[in-house]
């Protein structure tokens, strides 16, 4: 079940005046960063204290790519640490590419998108573990 999958014990889908929601019977709480149940096919994850992760979001809508070229090395993986400012993947929108900042520091715990994906702006990208205080 996809829900079992991502860790879920809840989803709830709302499009206009109709809603859904969706629970597992075991009604297990997980914390999980708003948005983020679409990690990328083949990274499973441990769920994260709520206060202890962070969500990097689209600056702007385009096309989300992981590295500066096919042929180069991702900017992050998951288990990767990033600074503030860090470059963690680029958007191209009208044939202009922009940098993707991280903004804060921390350890990336999970990459929602895939490589080459639309992404929206405010459309999750990437959760952050931050560091213990």
């Amino acid at each position: 079940m996809l829900m079992q999958r991502y860790g879920l014990s809840e989803l709830d889908v709302r499009e206009g005046e109709v809603r859904m929601l969706l629970r597992t019977p075991s009604g297990e709480e997980t914390a999980i960063a708003p948005g983020s149940a679409r990690p990328a096919p083949g990274e499973a994850h441990a769920p994260l204290p709520p206060e202890r992760q962070h969500t990097l979001v689209a600056p702007l809508t385009g096309t989300f790519y992981r590295s500066a070229s096919p042929e180069a090395p991702p900017f992050v993986e998951v288990g990767s640490h990033v600074e503030p400012g860090q470059t963690v993947g680029l958007i191209e929108a009208m044939k202009l590419f922009s940098e993707v900042p991280a903004d804060c520091a921390g350890t990336v715990h999970a990459i929602l998108v895939q490589n080459g994906s639309l992404v929206q702006q405010g459309e999750p990208l990437m959760v952050l573990l931050l560091p213990e205080s």
